[in-house]
């Protein structure tokens, strides 16, 4: 199975948002899961590594 990771900046979301909804016309999509990051520093794993 591959992967496919979007990153959409909360200033300017149009060009990203263009590119993650051309794939989800084109695939089926199994699982979605959202965070949004505060600080672009800190990683949502920093806590499990």
């Amino acid at each position: 199975m591959q992967f496919k990771f979007f990153s959409i900046p909360a200033a300017s979301p149009e060009p990203s948002e263009g590119e993650l909804n051309k794939f989800l016309r084109s695939h089926r999509v199994l699982n979605v899961e959202r965070h949004f990051q505060t600080d672009k520093d800190y990683s949502i794993d920093k806590g499990n590594a």
